[in-house]
């Protein structure tokens, strides 16, 4: 608006110039007259002019200033809002993280347990194995020397039978040999009597 009426000013001016100028020939002393006035509203104008343009600086400057005020005090209400929000994200960082470890230690500690007892089962099962396999050899030592013990108590019965019978043999041979003279001997004493 100010930089409207600066041009409109200094037309209205140059016109009135110029017609003075034209005029000057028939009224001498009142065109100057009228170019002092001329000159007087120009200055008038131009000093209004300033003090509207000095006037709507320093209104501009107040809007801005306040633009800039509300401006700083969002960003201080954003940077306080992002620090909060930096803060409880770094707490839910630390407090998962920790969390996180947490679980770890009872991994690593449900492993160790873990590693642990299958190490005494292990070495338990060991244990128990040789101790059967010992078991399970002197067991087939002992079936083994049985057997051999059973084999020979077979052979020396099979011996004992065997001298047995042919004592028995010889006993009933002769009782056989004996039993074929009673008669001869019974007719021996039939004889006699």
């Amino acid at each position: 608006m100010s930089s409207s009426l600066l041009p409109a000013a200094a037309l209205l001016a140059s016109s009135e110039a110029a017609d003075a100028e034209d005029l000057g020939g028939e009224y001498g002393d009142e065109g100057e007259e009228e170019g002092e006035d001329m000159a007087m509203l120009q200055n008038f104008m131009k000093q209004a002019m300033e003090k509207k343009r000095a006037a709507a600086a320093k209104a501009q400057s107040k809007v801005l200033e306040e633009f800039r005020a509300n401006a700083d005090k969002r960003i201080a209400a954003m940077e306080a809002e992002a620090k909060d929000s930096a803060a409880a994200a770094r707490s839910a960082y630390t407090k998962t993280l920790k969390s996180l470890q947490d679980k770890v230690n009872q991994m690593e500690q449900l492993t160790q347990k873990y590693q642990q007892e299958m190490a005494q089962l292990w070495e338990q099962y060991n244990e128990e194995h040789t101790a059967l396999e010992n078991q399970t050899g002197q067991i087939k030592l002992a079936i083994d020397q049985r057997r051999q013990g059973v084999k020979r108590r077979i052979a020396a019965l099979a011996q004992e039978n065997e001298v047995a019978l042919n004592e028995a043999r010889a006993k009933a041979d002769a009782v056989k040999g004996r039993a074929a003279k009673m008669p001869q001997l019974a007719k021996l004493l039939q004889s006699f009597m």
